[in-house]
């Protein structure tokens, strides 16, 4: 018979309104019990950074380190959440769940909000392209902030955000919600030039300072930039990728269901390492009229990615979702690779990963050895060591055979693990949409299956790409279907396919992807293709609808389909 730990029965636990103790004290007496589901009767509750869990994380394309972790399921299993519909609140720089060396664990019926948002959004008064400033209001109730020396803060009565990164600053449409038509975002520094006469930087990249000139208004200066629309929102992600709503690392039989997730610090929901994943109505979104907190002019819900995947195994589905209005991509599903640094002996080499990520290989895992200019295989080897050079940000990988003197660091020679490899990945009905850039990123040998799922990103709907000589993520698809989907004006930003696949070959033209089949699809655009494809083998498209559409201003290309050394 299962077990039910009822919340109401740890009252006694909670500081304040503070509900973590009573939270981790359930958790302990389910993992004692051999498994269990926690419930809460349906209400608001609130969790904060003093009594939770302190664990060290390292999420891909994410900040590692110590977090703050109320639903600590590190090295449990067999628990369920059901949070009866309620509402959990956050303050402060958390991190809600995490699954690390965990097993079959359930989180179902429930939101994630949180005290303030990670970004800030101000409504554009005034615009000067001439001078490069913008006059905006910000609300401060949503957004609450403050200016020292020129440069934008935000806080809460829990944190401070004042990134000392740069700035991500993304200009949206303030009655469509939506990254504007044709727009630019920047990543700024929060610093005025000290020499602004002479200032210059590459467009992209560069200097913003803040004015105030009112209590919620100020004046903002970005030289060399577009300036927007007045109207338009200015979105600003304040602080970087600190702390993600639900994190898998190392676990297995991780569901999620019926979740509504409004805010998040990073990435919002995280696999990497961990075999078996399901999420079905999941939903990363900006809240409706009827609910608490709802803001008609607020433009972003989460500020990173809605999910995002990494040497993930077994099966991965995603049904009934919905991922809207983030800073990022809909879903990324990749491995990572890792680049060869030195040669050391004629069975070992040291290789590193990009950045701080996390580790993906481990010994006894097969990995595939190839040159990262034509993605071709050189080998399959074993690792049998592995010996960590921090002085040297890589490590040194030790193989059960030689490994071919081709294989060296001039050439640029990458590792990808065979091990850690999704065998399926299901995708249906998932609406996703309003964000920057794109919709999904597949990059997984496995089976894909893609079906009755809606797009309107401002980029790419379906991106297939290993970025190998950007982010050292992979890898080429070999069996992915598409069907019966709608692409809504994909591309409005930046005139981009609604499906792309371009595995960017420097060296020759062999295909990377292979078996890709598109049919029973629906393209509505404005004008940009529909599809454009480079180096694949076996590409099918049939039987799809395009439908030319007046929503934004008109761009002609030549085709609908562009195709490049594909084999049909």
């Amino acid at each position: 018979m299962e077990k039910i730990f009822n919340i109401s029965s740890y009252a006694s636990l909670f500081d304040g309104d503070d509900c973590t103790p009573a939270v981790l004290a359930a958790i302990n007496d389910a993992e004692e019990n051999g498994g269990g589901t926690i419930v809460f009767d349906k209400g608001e509750y609130h969790f904060y950074e003093k009594h939770s869990v302190k664990h060290n994380c390292l999420p891909y394309g994410n900040g590692g380190g110590i977090k703050n972790i109320p639903f600590a399921f590190i090295g449990k299993s067999n628990i369920t959440v059901d949070g009866g519909n309620s509402d959990f609140i956050f303050h402060g720089m958390i991190t809600p769940f995490v699954c690390d060396n965990a097993k079959n664990i359930e989180l179902r019926h429930f939101t994630i909000g949180f005290d303030r948002p990670f970004h800030t959004e101000m409504t554009v008064t005034a615009s000067n392209d001439e001078e490069k400033w913008f006059d905006a209001v910000i609300d401060q109730n949503t957004f609450p902030t403050h200016i020292s020396e020129g440069r934008l803060n935000a806080y809460s009565p829990y944190m401070e955000l004042a990134s000392p990164n740069g700035y991500l600053i993304t200009e949206y449409d303030g009655a469509l919600r939506e990254p504007a038509h044709n727009s630019r975002y920047y990543v700024l520094n929060r610093e005025k030039p000290a020499d602004l006469e002479n200032y210059t930087d590459d467009g992209f990249f560069g200097n913003f300072w803040v004015e105030a000139t009112g209590e919620d208004t100020l004046r903002v200066y970005m030289p060399n930039k577009h300036m927007p629309r007045v109207g338009n929102v200015m979105t600003f992600l304040n602080d970087g990728r600190q702390c993600c709503s639900i994190l898998m690392h190392e676990s297995e039989d991780i569901r999620l269901s019926d979740i509504d997730i409004f805010e998040s610090a990073a990435m919002v929901i995280v696999g990497q390492v961990t075999k078996d994943i399901s999420l079905d109505g999941v939903r990363i979104r900006l809240r409706n009229e009827n609910e608490k907190g709802y803001d008609p002019k607020r433009v972003v819900s989460c500020t990173a990615d809605a999910t995002h995947f990494c040497n993930c195994m077994g099966k991965l589905s995603m049904t009934n979702c919905v991922f809207d209005n983030m800073l990022d991509d809909g879903t990324n599903i990749h491995a990572v690779y890792s680049l060869v640094t030195e040669r050391i002996s004629s069975n070992s080499f040291a290789a590193r990963d990009d950045g701080n990520n996390p580790h993906f290989y481990r010994v006894g895992d097969t990995v595939s050895i190839m040159k990262l200019a034509t993605y071709g295989e050189v080998c399959r080897a074993v690792i049998t060591s592995i010996t960590d050079r921090p002085e040297k940000w890589d490590k040194v990988y030790t193989f059960d055979r030689e490994i071919p003197d081709v294989v060296d660091t001039v050439e640029h020679y990458v590792m990808d693990n065979m091990t850690t490899v999704l065998s399926e990945t299901y995708i249906s009905n998932v609406t996703t949409g309003y964000n920057r850039p794109r919709g999904f990123l597949i990059a997984t040998l496995g089976k894909v299956v893609i079906e009755d799922c809606t797009f309107h990103s401002s980029s790419t709907g379906i991106f297939m790409q290993p970025f190998g000589y950007g982010c050292l993520e992979s890898q080429g698809v070999e069996d992915v279907t598409i069907r019966r989907c709608r692409f809504v004006n994909c591309g409005y930003a930046d005139d981009c396919a609604a499906i792309w696949i371009d595995p960017v070959i420097k060296e020759g033209m062999a295909p990377v992807h292979k078996n890709v089949s598109i049919y029973d699809c629906i393209f509505e655009s404005f004008g940009a293709p529909s599809i454009e494809a480079n180096n694949t083998q076996n590409l099918q498209i049939y039987n799809n609808t395009y439908i030319h559409t007046t929503a934004y201003p008109q761009i002609k290309f030549n085709h609908q389909v562009i195709l490049k050394d594909c084999n049909l």
